[in-house]
């Protein structure tokens, strides 16, 4: 294993940033697509009530909007930041794709599973209530907060004072507790329910952020996207 500061070490980990500028880049669709929806099909009181805590608290202090917004100032920063490499511009791209198909399959597993009632350990705002707009939404700025903005600057913070495999550890964790922390802050701040908190914390915090870092971020980000795509269609 490479030791924190090595030329392996800072080759891998400006390789990862220009991963992260890319996937920013392969989310504007879905951006695009968020803010499209928010136009023409906004969520009504019953949707906005049911959506995801971190949409809540966003629409009722700056808005809906900032969520597409946030996606494209993500974009415009890590450009500066690290802008891509073709190696990693196509393994991004390569990522997205795989992420998408993750998305469908887990997606239609879990309805051939469980049916169109989801397990009662997953977070009511993961299902079709919110609507498709704040649905989208919800996938959005989860991954443009926490897989654009804390992961990498936790991971930043991290490789100062910890080898490699420790400062990944640290950052997802770190992640982790991010996210599931964000669900309980703001006026449209969720109740504490342990298994919906065990939930936040195991799948969207500490496995996705895990595979984040690796095999890379815009898997998880449009995989996360694509899922709030298919929520609507799968489990109404």
């Amino acid at each position: 294993m490479a030791a924190a500061g090595s030329p392996s070490d800072t080759a891998a980990w400006r390789f990862w940033r220009e991963q992260v500028t890319a996937a920013a880049l392969l989310i504007q669709p879905f951006a695009a697509l968020t803010a499209l929806l928010l136009f023409i099909a906004p969520p009504d009181a019953a949707a906005f009530d049911a959506a995801d805590p971190l949409v809540r608290t966003i629409g009722l202090t700056v808005g809906l909007f900032a969520i597409p917004l946030a996606a494209v100032v993500a974009l415009a920063i890590w450009g500066i930041v690290a802008r891509p490499s073709a190696p990693a511009l196509m393994r991004s791209i390569r990522l997205a794709a795989a992420g998408v198909g993750i998305a469908v399959g887990v997606a239609l597993l879990l309805r051939a599973i469980v049916g169109s009632d989801l397990p009662s350990f997953i977070p009511p705002e993961e299902s079709a209530a919110p609507g498709l707009s704040a649905g989208l939404a919800a996938g959005l700025i989860e991954e443009v907060l926490i897989r654009l903005a804390v992961l990498p600057v936790a991971l930043a913070l991290a490789r100062q004072v910890a080898a490699p495999l420790a400062a990944r550890v640290i950052a997802v964790v770190v992640a982790a507790t991010a996210f599931t922390a964000l669900h309980h802050v703001g006026p449209g701040a969720a109740p504490f329910v342990p298994s919906y908190d065990a939930t936040r914390f195991l799948f969207p915090g500490v496995v996705m952020s895990a595979a984040a870092l690796w095999p890379g971020p815009a898997l998880v980000c449009c995989a996360h996207c694509a899922a709030h795509l298919l929520i609507p269609l799968l489990f109404p």
